[in-house]
């Protein structure tokens, strides 16, 4: 199997809603959101003119030449501004709670601060995965990544969409929508595994999100964005940290041979997918997913099971059986479009 990474660059702006109820008129706004996993299977679809055989992996965002990822949900900001990192503590004993017994881990994480937020360049992340994050101070420069797009408000009018008046104004129906605007130079990478390489996209210009909004499509010259795993997990002890949304079937998963201690959750976030393939409103997902930039902490039995379970893992999606397995709507294969992409390190 062969991973082929595509370049996939927006040529207008972004308009992928987040899926909540959105009915035209005054005082009416409909709310752009990061384009999910989903969005990019559907442009790989069209640019590859079939699926993929097995799996796409990311997207990632790449701006001005350097990927970025969402910013571990366990970097804060405190009072000064600085940079810091929540610690993972044991739980002290003789500590009780009504909390359900699956919610109760051995660790807990401790510190103040704000949430960092933003985003992390592949130099940061491999830091961050290393355990080499320097805190206390201010964040190093060439950690921060660049606000990939801003929002760009845009008023609109509501089109009938079926008899006489088909595709025309509506009367009496304006409507405002944020849209994303990419910065100069920004693009998203998508890896494409396959049975074979992939030399050339059959078509280099595809749908990407909503209202006819297009992009290009091209083969990534520089391989795979994402960074390195660390060498060693001390203990067992490894941090699986999610680079796109998940569908997971348990927020509280875990491998089979790891014990769950503790996880860093900024979630959930509202999923929704929608495909055109079967037919207009034919196609539709909405589901809350475990959002980017969760962190979970694991304890392995022994170092080389992390180390196996690392080598099989990193850089690509979460095992099978781990998301996607409910619901009546292609759950299991639209969860093979990027969800859950994930990254590992050690704590």
């Amino acid at each position: 199997m062969d991973t082929t990474w595509l370049s996939i660059e927006p040529l207008d702006t972004l308009m992928v809603r987040d899926g909540r109820t959105f009915a035209p008129g005054e005082g009416v706004r409909g709310e752009a959101t990061t384009p999910p996993p989903s969005t990019f299977g559907g442009a790989v679809h069209q640019a590859l003119q079939r699926d993929v055989s097995h799996r796409i992996v990311g997207p990632v965002v790449r701006v001005n030449g350097t990927p970025q990822f969402p910013t571990p949900a366990d970097l804060v900001v405190d009072d000064r501004g600085n940079l810091d990192r929540l610690n993972v503590v044991e739980r002290p004993a003789g500590i009780t709670t009504d909390l359900d017994e699956r919610k109760v881990f051995s660790h807990v994480l401790d510190g103040e601060g704000q949430p960092r937020g933003g985003w992390f360049t592949r130099s940061g992340m491999e830091a961050w995965l290393s355990g080499d994050v320097a805190t206390g101070t201010d964040d190093p420069a060439e950690h921060l990544g660049e606000d990939p797009w801003r929002t760009e408000s845009r008023l609109g009018l509501t089109r009938e969409t079926s008899g006489r008046y088909r595709d025309t104004a509506a009367k009496s129906l304006l409507y405002l929508a944020d849209h994303l605007r990419p910065a100069d130079g920004m693009s998203f990478l998508v890896g494409c595994e396959d049975d074979q390489p992939i030399d050339e996209p059959v078509t280099d210009v595809v749908r990407l999100g909503g209202l006819g909004r297009k992009a290009t499509v091209r083969k990534h010259p520089y391989g795979s964005p994402m960074p390195s795993a660390p060498k060693r997990f001390p203990g067992g002890r490894m941090t699986v940290y999610l680079a796109t949304p998940a569908l997971l079937n348990d927020v509280f998963w875990h491998p089979s041979n790891a014990e769950l201690c503790a996880v860093a959750l900024t979630g959930p976030t509202p999923l929704a997918s929608a495909s055109w393939r079967n037919g207009v409103d034919r196609t539709k997902l909405l589901r809350w997913a475990v959002p980017a930039g969760s962190v979970y902490y694991l304890k392995f039995s022994t170092e080389q099971d992390a180390l196996r379970w690392s080598a099989d893992h990193h850089g690509t999606l979460l095992p099978d059986g781990a998301q996607g397995e409910r619901g009546e709507h292609g759950e299991t294969r639209i969860a093979t479009a990027g969800f859950g992409t994930c990254l590992t390190g050690s704590w």
